[in-house]
């Protein structure tokens, strides 16, 4: 018998892998090492050659994924401080609509405010193809570099924004930077990790729910302590600061390739299963971020503590942390699509619980910290899903296509719920049932496909 090689191993280990966490450079990798003489290997380049760009695009490093090692786990470290900065940033922009309220656009209303976190958060996540395509057309550093001075650029002009326009287009600039380096960051564990692909990625987006806990605290305290324009540059800095781990850490391992086609975007809306994950997740975007960007007000109109009002997003966010960290396990011992499902209705829940009727300052906070959790778990299991209904080499272009496509709910939800908000007299209530009832509508599309598949599976046992 002929003993199996380490390639071998490889070769039935990315067999086996589980959808939720195999990529195209998966499949890629397969094809070497299961015809390795159509792939010859290229010369290995010299030893001294140890710079950036050598790492990023030599060919030669195609093969099994070292899954560990000092060079891969400072790329998730790089990865991680990347997302702490962008999501704590994006997800933590309640905090800065808050202070606006109260100080340079106190005149106007929730939902004129509303468009500036929302505008940000838009352009964040919908030019995920934009980004992805250029991650794999470019090297990760420049990216991440040029990512990282517009973030610093954007931040400084807020500093200095005194008039609704400023502040909206320093919150764009923001959402354009963001976006360069967020599907590098989400996306740059896979080419470094194979059977400890998911412990690289749960450390990686940890840094979500860390950011959206330390951001909101931060921004606070320096606004409670020093003027604006000086409490944002010191902000500036040190955001500037926290992003140049992964300007240092971030490289690419498997060379360049050319984007993909766009005839190739047509394939995804023949599968019946992601065209119902395409409108469930729309409804769901309608309603998920408009609590992260009211927390604030939500807590006030509840006549919370000014603890509780001072500190509500940050409250949200560490629910948010928690949920992000054990929608994983959960998902993995009970199944991706069914956690996910669950985790959008307990969402509804939730608001039909807390968001609707007046609370007291234990019920205030017992919502946001349960909200939190279960739409951070929510969120977290988009990706998940995703790969889990898509073919290998799909995945990367399946989760992008979907971001762009949820940009436009992101764009419009937190808008209506400030509406509703105003239409309600500062209150809640209105909005709460709103975003309740989008997460029911959500959850019932998102369950069509599984009850489909599973009366599939009934006929054919049968």
């Amino acid at each position: 018998m002929t003993p199996e090689t380490p390639a071998d191993s490889d070769l039935q280990y990315i067999r086996s892998l589980s959808p939720r966490l195999r990529t195209s450079e998966d499949s890629a990798l397969a094809e070497v090492l299961e015809h390795p003489a159509a792939h010859p290997p290229e010369p290995a380049e010299p030893a001294e050659k140890t710079n950036s760009e050598s790492v990023d695009a030599a060919p030669s490093l195609l093969g099994p994924p070292p899954d560990g090692g000092l060079r891969a786990w400072l790329v998730v470290i790089g990865s991680a401080f990347a997302i702490f900065c962008v999501l704590g940033l994006v997800t933590g922009a309640g905090q800065f609509q808050a202070y606006y309220l109260a100080h340079q656009l106190k005149g106007y209303s929730p939902s004129t405010v509303a468009w500036l976190a929302s505008i940000q958060i838009t352009l964040t996540f919908g030019g995920a193809v934009v980004s992805g395509a250029l991650f794999d057309a470019y090297s990760a550093q420049p990216l991440v570099m040029l990512s990282t001075l517009g973030q610093f650029g954007s931040l400084v002009a807020l500093a200095f924004s005194t008039r609704y326009v400023h502040f909206l287009l320093s919150h764009a600039a923001f959402g354009v930077s963001a976006a360069i380096v967020y599907s590098p960051a989400t996306g740059i564990a896979a080419h470094w990790f194979l059977r400890r692909r998911g412990t690289a990625v749960a450390v990686i987006m940890s840094g979500a729910g860390a950011g959206g806990v330390v951001y909101p605290i931060l921004i606070k305290n320096l606004t409670d302590r020093f003027a604006w324009r000086d409490a944002i540059l010191i902000l500036a800095g040190i955001h500037f600061a926290l992003m140049l781990p992964g300007c240092l850490f971030m490289k690419k391992r498997l060379p360049n390739r050319p984007p993909v086609p766009l005839r190739a975007l047509a394939r995804p809306w023949k599968d019946f299963r992601y065209c119902f994950l395409i409108v469930g997740q729309s409804l769901t975007s309608l309603a998920v971020f408009s609590p992260y960007f009211n927390a604030a007000l939500y807590a006030r109109a509840n006549n919370a503590s000014p603890t509780v009002v001072g500190y509500a997003v940050a409250i949200l966010q560490a629910g948010n942390f928690v949920g992000r960290m054990a929608s994983g396990p959960l998902a993995d011992a009970l199944g991706t699509w069914r956690v996910f499902v669950a985790f959008a209705l307990l969402s509804a829940v939730t608001l039909f619980a807390f968001f609707v009727a007046p609370m007291g300052t234990a019920g205030t906070v017992a919502g946001l910290a349960i909200y939190g959790a279960v739409s951070g778990g929510h969120v977290t299991l988009i990706p998940a899903v995703t790969a889990s209904i898509s073919p290998a080499h799909e995945i990367g272009m399946r989760l992008g296509l979907l971001w762009t496509v949820l940009a436009a709910s992101m764009l419009v939800g937190p808008v209506i719920s400030g509406e509703l908000v105003a239409a309600g007299g500062g209150l809640y209530k209105w909005a709460g049932l709103w975003n309740a009832l989008q997460f029911c509508l959500s959850s019932a599309v998102l369950s069509v496909p599984g009850i489909v598949m599973w009366r599939r599976r009934r006929r054919g046992e049968a």
